[in-house]
Parts: C-alpha cells; sequence; structure tokens
C-alpha cells in the first residue's frame, strides 16, 4: 500500500488506515493468550510477546540499513514498506 503511494496524501491515508488495522494487535494478542493459559503462565507468555516485540524493532533498523545501501529500480523506502 505504501510503496505504491505517489503523493504526500495518499501515503497519509494509507498510514492511517494501516494504524487503525494494527491498533487492536497488542491488546487482541493477550486477550486471546488469556484464554490459553492460566494466570501463573500468564505473565511468562506476556513477557515473550513483549521481549518478541524489542527484538523485532532492534532488528528492524539492521534491515533498514541493509535495505538503504540497495540499488534498484526502487527506492529504499519504498522497500522497506513492501517488507
Amino acid at each position: 500500500c505504501q510503496a505504491a503511494c505517489t503523493n504526500f496524501g495518499g501515503l497519509i491515508t494509507c498510514r492511517l488506515v494501516i494504524g487503525l488495522a494494527e491498533a487492536g494487535l497488542l491488546p487482541g494478542i493477550l486477550f486471546y493468550l488469556g484464554f490459553w493459559y492460566r494466570n501463573f503462565e500468564y505473565a511468562t507468555r506476556v513477557g515473550i510477546v513483549h521481549s518478541s516485540f524489542s527484538i523485532a524493532g532492534a532488528f528492524s533498523g539492521l534491515l533498514a540499513a541493509g535495505i538503504a545501501n540497495l540499488h534498484g529500480t526502487l527506492s529504499a523506502w519504498r522497500w522497506i514498506s513492501i517488507l
């Protein structure tokens, strides 16, 4: 969606739609974890979920740096949006 945008208004609209779709991700994950695990197991699983978000954030910078050094027909920000 973002990689296909050609102007600023389209990019803002796309980001708004993505933000609305992702807004319930973490509450939804925690809600469903509550169904599957007992109370004493729940805290460990929530810690794993939060740790995985932190690890993903750490590697996304490395991935973006690698993509920024690619030489192709698309801009680096478009490749990041595709991936």
